[in-house]
C-alpha cells in the first residue's frame, strides 16, 4: 500500500510541473508574437535609410539624402557686398576715347560753354594737359595723332586707324589748326572746334569731301 501511494504522489508531480512548464511556454511565445507585431516595417528595396538625423530628408527612388537645414548668414557676411548695389553713375568721357574709337563726341557739333574761343573765332577745350614747355611756331613741324568729324557726325579722316602719327608743318596746315596749335604744347590732347572759312569752306572741294564747322581731337605728341 505504501509503496503504490509513492507512486501516486510522484506521477501528481510530474503532471503538474508539465502543466507549469506548458503555461510559461505559452506565456513566452505570445509575448513575442506581440513585440513582432509592433516593430515598424522596414524600409523599401529601392530606398535606403541613413543614419538618423535631424535635418530633413530628400528621397529618391535610389536613396535618401540627409540636407542641411539653411542656416542665417552670420554677421561676417552682411556688408556692402551682401546688398543691392547703389545705381551706377554714367562715367564722364575718357580723354582719348573718341579719338581712339572714332565715334563723334556728345558736343561734336556746338562747343561747350567752357571752350576757349580764340580772337579767329576758333574754339579750343584742353582734354589733358600735356608737359611740354614749347609751343609750335610758324615754322615748326609738329607729329600729331587725330580724329575729324563734320558737324553730323561724320568721321571723315583719322591717323588712329593709319596707326602711325601724322606728320605736317605747321605752314602747311588749313588755318583753324594753325591758330589752335599755337595753344598747344607737346603732351595736349585737345578738342578743336573750327568755322568752316578757317577749314575747306561750305562747299565741297570734291565728292565727299569735308565742309562745314568741323571739329578735331588732336594730340600733340612732339614738336619739331
Amino acid at each position: 500500500m505504501r509503496a503504490a501511494g509513492m507512486r501516486v504522489a510522484t506521477a501528481a508531480r510530474a503532471v503538474y510541473f508539465a502543466g507549469v512548464r506548458t503555461l510559461w511556454l505559452s506565456l513566452f511565445f505570445t509575448g513575442c508574437a506581440t513585440t513582432a507585431t509592433d516593430a515598424p516595417s522596414a524600409p523599401g528595396p529601392l530606398v535606403t535609410r541613413t543614419s538618423a538625423s535631424s535635418a530633413p530628408a530628400v528621397e529618391t527612388a535610389e536613396t535618401t539624402v540627409p540636407i542641411q537645414s539653411a542656416s542665417p548668414p552670420s554677421s561676417a557676411s552682411v556688408g556692402p557686398s551682401a546688398s543691392a548695389p547703389a545705381s551706377a553713375t554714367l562715367p564722364t568721357e575718357a580723354p582719348r576715347q573718341a579719338l581712339e574709337s572714332g565715334r563723334a563726341p556728345a558736343d561734336v557739333a556746338d562747343p561747350p560753354s567752357d571752350a576757349q574761343v580764340l580772337p579767329s573765332g576758333v574754339r579750343i577745350k584742353v582734354l589733358r594737359k600735356g608737359t611740354g614747355t614749347v609751343r609750335p611756331s610758324a615754322e615748326s613741324v609738329i607729329r600729331v595723332h587725330y580724329a575729324g568729324w563734320m558737324r553730323d557726325g561724320k568721321l571723315f579722316d583719322t591717323s588712329i586707324k593709319r596707326d602711325r602719327p601724322a606728320t605736317f608743318k605747321i605752314s602747311g596746315i588749313i588755318p583753324g589748326w594753325r591758330h589752335a596749335m599755337r595753344e598747344m604744347v607737346a603732351g595736349d590732347l585737345a578738342r578743336i572746334w573750327i568755322p568752316a572759312e578757317l577749314a575747306f569752306g561750305d562747299v565741297p572741294k570734291r565728292p565727299g569731301a569735308p565742309v562745314g564747322q568741323l571739329t578735331f581731337d588732336v594730340e600733340l605728341i612732339a614738336v619739331d
